[in-house]
């Protein structure tokens, strides 16, 4: 009996240890998952058949004015200097007291499938302004620290408040984004802009309620003193317009029409580019509008949506499709769009949807890019698919294009002419 109480004792002080020891790995591991990896190195790989680097559950944002880049990780920004091989942290992200801090650990983003947690410009001074938790924030490189601005009014379970590409810098001190939300009721939709580096907003221009259902992008033309903005979803809701007084009054070149609804548009000094965010199969595809003109253009009919694109610093102009489980879309693949000499040159499948089950874990197929353009590299975070970790971000050099003739026939080449008219 002595042994078998003896043996019980000896077997108990060996579980509690284990226990303890146990919570201390955990609880470490929580705490390095809070504070994040202090760098993140780039790995030299073979990207869609060329050139490039890639980083685990890094979220592309964009470039600032020396073309540094920005990620984010949870709530953690990265910044991969010009020229360097590794993202070095830069800020970690308030969330205030609220649930959305649980998105500082990998283990709840992962199984939320929500690797975007966030989204940020940064201006080349330095300075941050952030989407965060429902709330914008401002980070001064003076005090290191981040100063919450505003409440978002549109930004619960569903809700996003901001779509990515809602957000644009004007200068160093002019910031202005634009409110979206599923707005099923069709509330009054406005856009907010500050002067004063983000640390206070004022609202410029209000849709009427009914006009449009939310505002998918703002964007700054790179060649003319006008700043963009694109609606949606339905009916007359789509449009494409431009400003030259901070959104305080719009100038559509066009509305009303699946062909106006965009989420990133692309700029030369001749053309504004687009692809058509629809599922409407007649007006799938690429548009351009001439600025001198005034004309549409259709560049090309390409089956499903076209949510993100970009122009390379060279020219080279990119544009990614999603799945979503839209009746234009002939498989679950998602392409990547390259564009040469103003022609749709090669269609490449990148990756598998793999959330595409009804439910909670319905997340849509994306290929999101930097929200800028005129960089010298693209890059792409892929999200819910298949042959990625969710949020891997692939790197590609506009040079490892160049390596290739993009023109080449091959089986995956899709060659358009420019006149095609616009409906």
């Amino acid at each position: 009996m002595l042994r078998f109480v003896t043996s019980f004792i000896a077997i108990k002080r060996i579980f509690r240890t284990a226990l303890v020891l146990l919570l201390t790995g955990c609880f470490i591991y929580l705490i390095a998952d809070y504070n994040g990896p202090e760098e993140i190195k780039l790995k030299a790989d073979r990207i869609l058949g060329f050139k490039g680097y890639r980083a685990e559950e890094l979220i592309v944002q964009g470039y600032d004015d020396q073309k540094n880049l920005y990620a984010t990780r949870g709530m953690i920004i990265y910044r991969l200097e010009n020229g360097s091989d590794r993202f070095l942290k830069f800020a970690h992200v308030p969330t205030g007291f609220s649930m959305y801090w649980f998105r500082n650990f990998s283990l709840v983003r992962k199984f939320t499938l929500r690797p975007e947690c966030m989204e940020i410009i940064a201006s080349g001074s330095g300075e941050i302004v952030a989407l965060s938790a429902g709330g914008i924030w401002t980070y001064s490189d003076t005090t290191k620290t981040f100063r919450k601005s505003m409440d978002l009014t549109h930004y619960r379970k569903g809700d996003q408040g901001i779509l990515d590409n809602g957000m644009v810098r004007l200068n160093d001190s002019t910031y202005c984004f634009g409110e979206y939300f599923r707005n099923e009721e069709r509330q009054q939709v406005r856009v907010y802009v500050s002067t004063d580096r983000g640390y206070s907003w004022n609202v410029n221009y209000s849709f009427k309620p009914g006009e449009i259902r939310h505002i998918h992008a703002l964007h700054k033309d790179p060649f003319e003193d006008k700043i963009w903005i694109c609606t949606g979803d339905v009916k007359t809701e789509p449009r494409i317009a431009w400003s030259d007084d901070n959104y305080k009054t719009l100038h559509n070149i066009g509305s009303g029409s699946q062909v106006w609804r965009a989420t990133q548009l692309v700029f030369d000094k001749d053309y504004v580019y687009w692809g058509a965010d629809t599922y409407d199969q007649r007006h799938e595809g690429v548009y351009r509008w001439n600025r001198k003109t005034k004309k549409v253009d259709k560049l090309a009919k390409v089956e499903g949506v076209i949510f993100h694109s970009t122009m390379l610093k060279n020219g080279t102009m990119v544009m990614t499709t999603n799945r979503e489980g839209g009746p234009n879309e002939k498989d679950l693949k998602t392409k990547m769009l390259l564009f040469s000499g103003k022609k749709l040159v090669r269609t490449i499948n990148v990756g598998t949807w793999h959330s595409n089950k009804p439910g909670f874990w319905f997340k849509y197929a994306r290929l999101r890019l930097q929200r800028d353009q005129g960089a010298p590299a693209l890059a792409v975070s892929c999200l819910s698919q298949t042959e990625f970790s969710n949020g891997e971000l692939l790197l590609i050099p506009e040079e490892s294009f160049a390596e290739q003739d993009l023109a080449e026939s091959d089986s995956s080449v899709s060659a358009f002419t420019l006149d095609y008219p616009a409906n």
